[in-house]
């Protein structure tokens, strides 16, 4: 999983679907 430029982005909206499932 090499995506220097999308990196950021995607680990952001991964980190916000994790918190939103472990919320729920």
């Amino acid at each position: 999983e090499n995506l220097p430029r999308l990196s950021p982005r995607l680990g952001v909206e991964m980190i916000k679907k994790k918190l939103v499932a472990a919320l729920q």
